[in-house]
């Protein structure tokens, strides 16, 4: 090899290593940067509601709106998932009533959150990484005029009523809680059955903020 091949060859391969070196240390960078950003991303997993009632609702003839009144002890419960590699704040919460392209508030919607103990949960509220949590809310349910008129008659401005007593009675009455039409048949044995044809139920949006300022959506619906 001549001399002046070997000068160049000395003069290139270093530059050349630099630079494989550099562009190794970019991509690293690039890694670590990317893989950072991902470990740091909020990933809450929404299982679906599912619906319950309390063995005694609370009946109130005052409702949010002009001829309704509200009935409490009708539940709806989510379970929240971590999927992120980190520690998760939930901040505060908000519920919206959705129906007939409307969704709106009103006071006293949600009489508490509760967990799976039947513990009531305060916001904020964290969510170890790889963890769950079911939320229970417990929703002051706005009935309708035709609803609250047959208990105001029965029971007066409000009280507490066994739940299967307001069903019977309501359904003797041809209406379900939610104001649906039903057919009611009761049986010798004293057994009844309630049917209703493609009934209609309150549905609810929940958002619950993150103290990253995510909001994290689920539907609360029977």
């Amino acid at each position: 090899m001549s001399k002046d091949k070997f000068k160049i060859i000395s003069f290139i391969l270093p530059n050349f290593l630099s630079i494989v070196a550099i562009s190794l240390s970019l991509v690293s960078f690039r890694y670590t940067v990317l893989k950072d950003k991902w470990d740091s991303q909020e990933r809450i997993s929404v299982t679906n509601s599912s619906f319950s009632y309390d063995e005694t609702l609370s009946y109130d003839m005052v409702g949010p709106f002009r001829g309704q009144g509200l009935l409490d002890g009708i539940n709806y419960t989510i379970i929240l998932s971590n999927n992120s590699k980190q520690k998760v704040s939930l901040i505060s919460y908000e519920i919206f009533q959705t129906g007939s392209g409307l969704r709106f508030q009103y006071s006293n919607m949600v009489r508490a959150v509760k967990d799976q103990k039947d513990q009531e949960i305060l916001f904020p509220l964290s969510i170890d990484a790889g963890d769950s949590v079911a939320l229970t809310f417990e929703i002051n349910t706005a009935i309708q005029t035709s609803v609250n008129m047959l208990l105001l008659s029965k029971y007066g401005v409000s009280g507490e009523i066994p739940l299967e007593e307001i069903q019977m009675y309501l359904g003797e009455n041809g209406y379900d809680i939610f104001g649906n039409n039903v057919d009611y048949t009761l049986y010798g044995d004293g057994s009844y059955k309630i049917k209703s044809e493609a009934p209609l139920f309150p549905e609810y949006d929940l958002e619950i903020l993150t103290s990253k300022g995510n909001v994290i959506k689920a539907s609360l619906s029977q």
